[in-house]
C-alpha cells in the first residue's frame, strides 16, 4: 500500500488540476455571458431613455434622463467590485509565504493598472454626478 502512495498523490493532484481547469473554463463562459448582458444593459439604457437633440461627443451623452444616473451607478458598482476582488487577491498573496517574487511583481503590475483604470473611471463618475447635480 505504501508503494502506491506517490501514484495516488499524483492522481489526486491531477484531478485537482483538471477540476481547476474546468472551473476556470466555466468562469470564462459565464463571464462571456455576463459581459454580453452588461453590454446589452448599456444599449437598453440608451434606447429606453432616448431623447432627440444635439449632443456633445462624450461617453455619458447617449444616456438621457434617469439612464445617466443608472449608468453611473452601474459603473460605480462594477468598479467597486473590481477593486474589492483585486484587494482580496492582494491580501491572499500577501499572507502566502510560498508565492514567488515574480508572481507578486506581476500582480503588483496588474493591481497598478486596475487602480489607474478604476481610479480614472471613479473620478469621471464623480464629475458626471456633480454635473448632473448642478443642473
Amino acid at each position: 500500500a505504501i508503494l502506491k502512495l506517490l501514484p495516488e498523490m499524483g492522481l489526486f493532484g491531477g484531478i485537482a488540476c483538471v477540476l481547476a481547469i474546468g472551473l476556470e473554463r466555466l468562469v470564462a463562459i459565464v463571464y462571456v455571458l455576463f459581459i454580453s448582458a452588461y453590454c446589452l444593459y448599456a444599449a437598453f439604457l440608451i434606447i429606453a431613455y432616448y431623447e432627440p437633440g444635439r449632443e456633445i461627443c462624450s461617453i455619458p451623452t447617449p444616456f438621457h434622463g434617469a439612464a445617466a444616473g443608472r449608468w453611473a451607478q452601474t459603473l460605480l458598482i462594477s468598479n467597486a467590485l473590481t477593486a474589492a476582488v483585486y484587494c482580496a487577491v492582494a491580501a491572499t498573496l500577501r499572507t502566502k509565504c510560498s508565492v514567488s517574487d515574480i508572481t507578486r511583481r506581476a500582480f503588483r503590475c496588474l493591481f497598478t493598472i486596475m487602480l489607474l483604470d478604476v481610479g480614472g473611471w471613479a473620478v469621471s463618475i464623480v464629475f458626471v454626478n456633480l454635473a448632473y447635480a448642478m443642473e
